[in-house]
């Protein structure tokens, strides 16, 4: 029987007569650890392979991150901030080793859908702060249902909903990634599934060729490896492949497009501006 999982669950919170299961040892609510309770009976031995899953898992999350970023129609940089401050808070004082407390498909489509019927997008002289105003009443309304103990409401959504809205997350964001992948200009990101299809198709007579046999071999090489190679680290091999095709070779030449470089330091700007303050868009708060 694991002794990171609880056997009973008790409250919400996941304690249980007064004890909790952090990742290993039982803990009184008294002693509870706050502080990296992640590293509690954690093995030295598995230091490499979990730095190998570290690498590899950041292959995947960090430009993954980036194109959800694209997808909500906002600079590159800000999923990069989603992608690593979330997950460097939450290693100090988190203890769950199954949640995501990274960006997500989901969260880049309903920002991107909020953001275009909330009308920020047209019309808004700082989108970056609109979404630290969005961002923050998403994480008032998260800690009201938190303090209410609310969080069990969730189960009362059935599982052919969820599944339906996971596959259209999913359907949505590959729709979305279309443009990329057949190296064409289709911007059409929070207007649905349908629109972004039609603005595929009609942008495919400025196919790039070269765009598309990269995109085409770099998904066939990580099906391959996955076929016989399961065990190798197949997404940080292919992200090392583009690395390298991107610092030794002229790919824009051939109508490649790079991501433009990124933009160096912390947010200051986004951090100066109070997002509660009159140039935030009426819309995010309901405003006619």
């Amino acid at each position: 029987m694991r002794d990171d999982v609880p056997q009973d669950r008790g409250g919400a919170d996941g304690w249980s007569g007064g004890r909790c299961f952090v990742n290993g040892p039982t803990v009184t609510r008294k002693g509870r650890i706050w502080l990296l309770p992640t590293l509690q009976a954690y093995r030295p031995n598995l230091l490499g392979r979990d730095i190998l899953a570290g690498l590899s898992a950041g292959a995947v999350v960090v430009p993954q991150a980036m194109a959800y970023a694209t997808i909500a129609d906002l600079p590159p940089q800000t999923g990069l901030y989603t992608c690593i401050v979330p997950m460097l808070v939450y290693a100090f004082l988190g203890g769950s080793r199954a949640m995501s407390v990274s960006t997500t498909s989901t969260i880049a489509t309903l920002t991107a859908t909020t953001m275009v019927s909330a009308g920020v997008v047209a019309g808004s002289e700082d989108v970056l702060g609109d979404l630290v105003t969005l961002t923050l009443l998403v994480g008032a309304v998260l800690l009201v249902l938190r303090l209410f103990a609310l969080g069990s409401l969730v189960e009362n959504i059935s599982t052919p909903t969820i599944l339906g809205i996971q596959i259209g997350v999913g359907a949505t964001v590959a729709v979305g990634q279309l443009p990329t992948l057949f190296g064409v200009d289709s911007n059409y990101s929070g207007h649905g599934m349908i629109r972004s299809i039609a603005g595929v198709v009609e942008a495919l007579p400025g196919l790039n060729w070269p765009t598309v046999a990269l995109s085409a071999a770099s998904i066939l090489v990580l099906f391959v490896l996955k076929r016989f190679a399961p065990k190798s680290p197949s997404a940080l091999i292919v992200v090392g492949a583009g690395i390298l095709l991107a610092a030794f070779t002229d790919l824009p030449s051939t109508g490649v497009q790079l991501i433009a470089p990124i933009t160096q330091g912390l947010p200051c700007r986004i951090c100066r501006r109070s997002p509660i303050s009159p140039g935030s868009s009426p819309a995010l708060w309901g405003s006619p």
